[in-house]
């Protein structure tokens, strides 16, 4: 029986750990908990656009305010409308306040999501390097011992 080099590729078998290539077990838990910190990234920036047309409103509210009262009629009958149009105007700040306020809570919540998300994400990236780790240190071990083995032919 001629046997095979051990170093050419036609004699290592499929099984061989030198031709293993590495394989995250988590791997589809991995890309689950990717996709779902992209989504958290994509529900942020939805809530931080959201945010910023709320203050917009804020802001044309306020402007609108003030100039209501920066200007007051001379005219009784048109300065009790002035009054009412200034309330209406305050009511209608309160009220744009109170969405932008909604829209701050709920950046702050996206934020805690995506926090999390990553956090867990990181987890599982950690996890991989260790068994990446293992797997390479395993390999290592097994090729040592294929040339020691070598080695010990040659001298025989």
């Amino acid at each position: 029986l001629k046997r095979a080099h051990p170093l050419k590729p036609a004699a290592r078998r499929a099984d061989d750990p030198l031709m293993a290539r590495f394989k995250f077990t988590l791997a589809p838990v991995q890309t689950v908990r990717q996709i779902d910190a992209d989504a958290r990234q994509r529900d942020l920036q939805a809530a931080v656009a959201e945010l910023q047309v709320a203050l917009s409103a804020v802001q044309d509210a306020e402007s609108r305010q003030q100039v209501v009262w920066m200007t007051r009629p001379a005219d009784p009958r048109q300065a009790i409308q002035h009054e009412r149009y200034a309330a209406l105007l305050t009511a209608e700040l309160e009220s744009r306040k109170a969405e932008a306020k909604a829209c701050e809570d709920k950046v702050e919540a996206a934020r805690v999501a995506l926090t999390e998300a990553q956090r867990d994400l990181e987890a599982i990236n950690s996890l991989e390097t260790r068994q990446k780790t293992t797997w390479l240190a395993e390999r290592q071990k097994a090729e040592q011992s294929m040339l020691d083995e070598m080695a010990t032919l040659r001298h025989r």
